[in-house]
């Protein structure tokens, strides 16, 4: 007896295609899966606008839309529904470039079975949910640091920044954040800037070391900082937290 229910938006125009789909999602013993079809991507964006859905799986090719477009009207509406494309042999490069712009996989039509099927919704499901987690996670960062006299940065593996809290930016005398893009840009030391960026990011400890930022009138400024990686969804570091405090 199934025990899960998942809210399907099935949008194919093949009537061949979206029949066996549904053949194969109907014979899942231990999830119920409640699929609503669509053939076109304007009947698509009227039932997203109006009902709420686990899992979109989208033909790319319909009878108004083609190719990434089709993907890029879903997406621009899903509200963090994750998409799985759907594809045949010879759309299978466009298929990629739709994951990297955000589908959370994709179906080769011709490989699809239950197993299969169900193995690949449910994926995408949990990794939606810890995309959305992770990014929600990032907003509050955000928020928090707004509201903070810490001097707190973001910066990925090669010290560009990611975000810089409006008090590291009144603190070095920047207008913006658009102003200097790398953290080598404003601390005095950038051998030993780099050495600890490196650290953080391969020891996920706290790192911590006194610095000297620079402001934008050549004067330096004596920090105490602490460098944090910041794990992203697959548990590898990419991103380093910087919070200074005034030696």
């Amino acid at each position: 007896m199934a025990e899960d229910t998942i809210q399907v938006l099935l949008i194919e125009d093949n009537e061949k295609d979206a029949k066996l789909i549904q053949e194969e999602l109907s014979s899942s013993m231990d999830t119920f899966f409640n699929i609503t079809h669509e053939k076109s991507l304007r009947e698509s964006l009227q039932t997203i606008a109006k009902e709420n859905f686990d899992v979109i799986l989208c033909d790319l090719t319909l009878p108004d839309s083609t190719g990434l477009e089709t993907f890029q009207s879903i997406q621009a509406t899903k509200n963090g529904t994750p998409v799985v494309i759907l594809t045949g042999i010879k759309d299978e490069n466009l298929a990629m470039n739709a994951v990297r712009e955000g589908a959370q996989d994709y179906l080769n039509k011709q490989d699809i079975d239950e197993n299969t099927l169900v193995r690949t919704i449910k994926y995408a499901i949990e990794r939606q949910k810890s995309f959305n987690g992770y990014f929600k996670r990032r907003e509050t960062l955000r928020a928090i640091t707004e509201n903070v006299s810490d001097l707190i940065v973001i910066i990925d593996t090669d010290g560009n920044y990611k975000y810089k809290s409006p008090s590291f930016i009144k603190m070095i005398g920047e207008e913006s954040s658009f102003s200097n893009q790398s953290i080598y840009d404003d601390i005095d030391n950038k051998d030993n800037a780099k050495k600890l960026i490196t650290e953080a990011l391969t020891s996920f400890s706290l790192i911590k070391n006194e610095l000297n930022l620079i402001h934008k009138n050549g004067s330096t400024i004596p920090v105490k900082g602490t460098f944090k990686a910041i794990p992203n969804l697959k548990g590898k570091a990419n991103e380093v937290v910087l919070i200074c405090r005034l030696i």
